[in-house]
């Protein structure tokens, strides 16, 4: 399959005068650099934020913006996910969960998959998540399946929670997507690093 990786984030709000996708790792205004880091103290499901225009008075999530291209549509393509993520205290957890959205509001994003509660070891683990999906304009949704490493827990392939739906490829973006991570545990230390968050087709 031939790779072009389409990394893009929402610069403050998809309703934004003059909104456009922006590449991640490229300079420009508000651009996401990653790697990027993450503290999540929490044992609570918590938004991935993009840390270059996020701040205590206005978070923003790290979204992936699918752009118009005529090659996706009807073609199968991938979204990739990869990192390392610790949590602090004894039998440390975690489960990610992909999100169709752009809103910091969880409610108002339509959940489209979420792992089992990988068990980690008490050190840094390394994970990846990738989905498979495929939509077009015709069917007006996009589907597909997930599966995901969590340290030495390989979880099972399973079909998305609901389909994407109102998909036009001419639409610019196609589809959003966001992240959470749920930590097992409440731990000051524990983290998230994201090293990739990318469309491959």
């Amino acid at each position: 399959m031939a790779s072009n990786r389409n990394y893009a984030v929402v610069p403050q709000t998809p309703t934004a005068p003059g909104y456009a996708p922006i590449p991640i790792n490229q300079q420009a205004v508000n651009a996401a650099v990653l790697p990027a880091q993450q503290y999540i103290t929490l044992a609570a499901e918590t938004v991935i934020l993009n840390p270059a225009v996020s701040k205590p008075t206005a978070l923003v999530p790290l979204v992936l913006a699918v752009p118009s291209k005529a090659l996706l549509q009807g073609q199968p393509f991938e979204l990739l996910v990869s990192g390392d993520i610790f949590v602090g205290g004894a039998t440390p957890t975690a489960l990610l969960k992909l999100y169709s959205g752009t809103s910091m509001t969880l409610g108002s994003n339509l959940l489209l998959a979420a792992t089992a509660a990988a068990a980690l070891t008490t050190t840094n683990n390394p994970f990846f998540f990738r989905a498979q999906l495929i939509g077009s304009t015709g069917t007006g949704k996009i589907v597909g399946s997930f599966k995901s490493v969590f340290g030495a827990t390989l979880g099972a392939e399973a079909a998305l929670a609901a389909p994407i739906p109102n998909v036009n490829f001419n639409n610019d973006p196609v589809a959003n997507f966001l992240l959470t991570i749920t930590p097992g545990n409440a731990n000051a230390n524990s983290s998230i690093t994201l090293y990739e968050f990318a469309v491959n087709f």
